[in-house]
């Protein structure tokens, strides 16, 4: 019976990365299979059953959006919510092996709990609009692809050995789609594999072939993403006042935006992040056992950074005047600190890492901050957009955490990270839950007007709030009303109206 034991535990340690990975797709195909279709859903989801969906978004991209392959999905999976439930689990189990791959910490436990921590923990806001929204999976596929993408790509740099010519077209692929997909994935890859060839060329003095063609192919997508007629037209026509402005302007407006979105909104991630530099700086303070003023300064950045993320939780429960500094990212303190933040994290990457990691974690801290900093040249800044900074900020803090000594945190951080994934999954599961009851609550509602056309004005549940994006419907937005009562089968000329039950769910 022991020697049994000892091989499961030796099982289970040697096989990791495969049973958490095994253990996030169950997850996220349990929660994404009690998700009903939302907002957009419902639109998307009629015309790929009544037309043609590859027609449909070559039209598309002369009409609506640059977007090719974003819309192609729209069509081609929205009417088919099965496929998605496959679908969006299998792009966070990608996501997950990804990340660990990238960090090479494979089979290390703490770490697949510290990641899955931090995927669970996101805001809101975010989880509604990419985790479980169908459409929103737009957002996931190109995140899921490019972080596969540098972890082949990476670790064929770092072992100095040329990609295998049969992986070669399969990442021109993940380029292409991935490019024609998101406006800011685009820009993020451009920018890595030019990042990319200045090393090689700096390191070896040769940049391979495949490697230029990696470039080539992402600049083709975002070029081809740029000059959509229907997303130049659509700009035009719906944000007329924002094209008028020039590109200062721009930066100006969305200043404010890019420090909410990339600090502010994510609190757990900007504390864990933050907590993790403060103790590899500690750590290397007690090696060098001497009093260095640059690692006290740093280490107070740090301080300061942790506190504020944990300042909205605070104000909730302490409403002083003085936390709202912390909170509005159009304060004094928001708008002077992380500008200096930034300059304080290039610093202690610089002064805490030897060369590989030093160079491995500029490259990422450099691509989170343009994902999120193109999008201060867009009129439409907001959680979805910030997806790809937030996670590439999650490569960063499992990298910060790679360089710790881990048989010291790996005993002091398990339990607390076990509770933690332990109550977010919980509320998650109890969340998705709730939607499905309401969900079935609201199609006996729906089948009860389908048999009765006659009634004009209609009634329906609303879901409980920071469930699902876009599952209810506001008087002033006559589309969504539109789709959803084609999709449901309702008269067309019946009233939709949306209510929280007075006794609550």
């Amino acid at each position: 019976m022991t020697h049994q034991i000892k091989r499961f535990i030796s099982f289970i340690k040697n096989n990791n990365t495969l049973i958490f990975t095994s253990l996030v797709f169950l997850f996220i195909f349990y929660i994404s299979s009690k998700t009903p279709l939302a907002g957009d859903d419902w639109g998307y989801a009629l015309n790929g059953m009544k037309h043609n969906p590859f027609q449909l978004a070559y039209e598309f991209y002369f009409t609506w959006s640059g977007r090719f392959f974003s819309e192609l999905y729209g069509f081609l999976v929205t009417p088919n919510k099965w496929l998605w439930n496959f679908l969006n689990a299998g792009l966070f189990g990608l996501i997950f092996y990804s990340i660990l791959k990238i960090v090479g910490l494979k089979n290390s436990i703490v770490s697949s709990f510290l990641l899955l921590f931090l995927i669970v923990s996101v805001k809101d806001e975010l989880r509604m609009e990419t985790y479980t929204w169908l459409m929103g999976t737009t957002y996931l596929i190109p995140l899921a692809l490019s972080l596969f993408y540098f972890s082949v790509v990476l670790k064929n740099i770092e072992k100095y050995s040329r990609i295998n010519q049969l992986m070669v077209p399969v990442l021109w692929v993940i380029l292409f789609v991935s490019c024609l997909m998101m406006e800011n994935v685009a820009v993020l890859l451009v920018f890595g594999n030019i990042l990319i060839l200045v090393y090689l060329y700096f390191r070896d003095r040769t940049i391979p072939v495949s490697y230029i063609s990696f470039f080539v192919v992402s600049l083709i997508g975002i070029i081809l993403l740029r000059l959509s007629p229907g997303a130049s037209a659509r700009l035009i026509r719906d944000h007329s006042a924002w094209v008028e402005l020039s590109i200062l302007d721009q930066l100006i407006f969305n200043y404010s935006n890019f420090i909410r979105f990339t600090f502010i909104e994510h609190r757990y991630l900007v504390l864990v992040f933050s907590g993790l530099s403060f103790i590899k700086l500690l750590e290397n303070w007690f090696k060098v056992k001497k009093y260095n003023l640059l690692h006290i300064i740093l280490m107070g950045f740090f301080v300061i950074s942790a506190f504020s993320s944990l300042t909205l939780t605070l104000y909730s429960r302490f409403p002083l005047e003085v936390l709202t500094l912390f909170i509005d990212p159009n304060s004094i303190f928001n708008l002077i600190f992380w500008p200096l933040f930034i300059v304080a994290v290039f610093g202690f990457i610089f002064i805490a890492f030897d060369e590989t990691l030093r160079l491995k974690l500029y490259f990422f801290v450099l691509l989170a901050g343009v994902s999120n900093g193109v999008m201060m040249l867009s009129p439409i800044f907001g959680y979805r957009s910030s997806l790809y900074t937030v996670y590439y900020l999650i490569v960063m803090c499992l990298m910060i955490y790679s360089s710790l000594n881990r048989r010291l945190w790996s005993k002091v951080l398990l339990i607390p990270l076990i509770v933690l994934c332990s109550v977010n999954v919980k509320q998650l599961v109890n969340k998705y839950n709730l939607v499905e009851s309401v969900h079935n609550t609201r199609l006996g509602q729906i089948q009860y007007y389908k048999d009765n056309p006659e009634i004009k004005d209609i009634w329906l549940i609303r879901y409980p709030i920071y469930t699902i994006h876009g599952g209810d419907i506001e008087a002033d937005d006559p589309y969504h009303m539109e789709v959803f009562k084609e999709y449901y089968g309702l008269n067309k000329d019946a009233v939709l109206n949306f209510y929280f039950p007075e006794e609550g769910y």
